[in-house]
């Protein structure tokens, strides 16, 4: 095939009228053409009150073959569980926004990636508390990045009734169902996630969990995700809230998912709970800002599978932490390494005693080395000691027991 060159597609598209329609043709570096088009072409307003759910739709059907949708600065309304961006679709916002019609008193999701080559960027989805969900990436996806992108004011709105289809749901900004493949969600901003009303009281910034398929099959291990440089603040209430979480695979196989570099704020229970095999959580900062209760976060990160690393992450805050790093759940687990973490501890003026790192059942091939661990009544607390364990060149400064071991526990 031929190469057209840069020059002379431009004079194409001048000869040919097509700049200012709803679709451009752009040539790449490498010549070959993506169309571009602009949401208002096909009739969408953003100004907060009108309806652009069809704009949208009809957006994505003029990228049936891929390319890129461009969404202008403004304020988009869409109906409830309705857009849903298919393959080789790329979202990019101008300062845009994407909230549910006044009229729907709660609602499911504002959108759902499904598919291959998808992106989101420069987007801020809200759903002004009266929305379980903001993003769902559907099951069997690959290739989905969401970055510089905002979802917030997630939750059931209150006086929900019991007799309500959501009320037991629980809230999530952005769902990773199964069978999905490279996903990477980066430099975003996670906010308000709520599960205070409805029967749930568990909430999460971002959840990793499969569901069932249409025809009834169970989805597989989501593989090969990442979570970096991303803020993940105010996920409540303090009985099942948490940053990230990762569970419901029925899979002993390594996941490779990364969380690194996020900075979390202000999340009630916990920053990551991990459930599945082979996560890493490297770099991150957990800002414990509770003050006044006991355990006022249950823990900074909770790790619950084998082949886990947890490295150079910063736990502190002004609130304590029953267990700033917890490592198992009673099932035995193994292969894990706690390393050149800082733990540090506020408050310890509360009922039970903080730890700094825990174990809660049989952990073999367990490594601790290297951590700085502050202000806690325990610094390294074990049930359940296996030979295997390695604690080595750990640093505790206003810890009561440095090291204690406890049998059978």
């Amino acid at each position: 095939m031929k190469r057209v060159s840069l020059k002379i597609a431009a004079a194409l598209v001048g000869t040919l009228g097509l700049v200012g329609t709803s679709t451009m043709l752009v040539a790449s570096a490498q010549d070959n053409t993506k169309p571009v088009v602009n949401v208002l072409s096909y009739g969408a307003v953003g100004n907060g009150t009108t309806d652009d759910t069809n704009a949208f739709e009809q957006a994505f059907q003029a990228l049936s073959h891929g390319g890129e949708l461009l969404v202008p600065k403004g304020q988009y309304v869409v109906q409830d569980n309705v857009l849903s961006v298919p393959s080789g679709i790329s979202i990019v916002g101008q300062q845009a926004t994407i909230i549910p019609q006044a009229s729907i008193v709660d609602g499911w999701q504002l959108m759902e990636l499904k598919g291959s080559n998808i992106s989101i960027s420069g987007l801020t989805f809200n759903g002004e508390g009266k929305f379980v969900r903001g993003l769902t990436i559907g099951g069997g996806s690959n290739n989905v990045s969401i970055t510089n992108t905002t979802v917030e004011n997630l939750g059931l709105p209150k006086g929900i009734s019991s007799s309500d289809d959501l009320y037991g749901e629980i809230p999530a900004a952005i769902r990773i169902e199964g069978d999905s493949n490279n996903i990477l969600i980066t430099n975003d901003i996670i906010s308000n996630v709520s599960a205070v009303y409805g029967s749930s009281h568990t909430a999460r910034g971002i959840w990793i969990c499969p569901t069932t398929n249409a025809d009834g099959s169970d989805q597989g291990m989501t593989t090969n995700v990442t979570i970096s440089k991303s803020t993940i603040e105010n996920i409540l209430p303090g009985d099942n809230a948490d940053g990230i979480v990762t569970q419901g695979f029925n899979s002993n196989k390594n996941q490779n998912l990364s969380i690194v570099n996020n900075h979390f704020i202000h999340n009630a229970k916990r920053a990551v709970k991990i459930q599945t095999n082979g996560v890493q959580v490297l770099g991150n900062v957990v800002n414990n800002d509770f003050v006044g209760s006991a355990n006022d976060m249950y823990a900074g990160i909770s790790e619950y599978a084998s082949n886990g690393v947890i490295e150079n992450n910063i736990i502190t805050g002004v609130g304590g932490y029953y267990c700033g790093i917890e490592l198992g759940s009673g099932d035995p687990i193994s292969n894990i390494q706690v390393v050149n973490n800082q733990v540090s501890n506020g408050n310890v003026n509360v009922s039970d005693p903080l730890t700094s790192i825990r174990t809660f059942g049989p952990v073999t091939k367990l490594v601790i080395q290297d951590n700085k661990l502050h202000h806690a009544e325990y610094g390294v607390l074990l049930a359940h000691p296996d030979a295997s364990v390695k604690l080595q060149n750990n640093s505790m400064t206003a810890v009561v027991q440095p090291h204690q071991v406890v049998q059978d526990w």
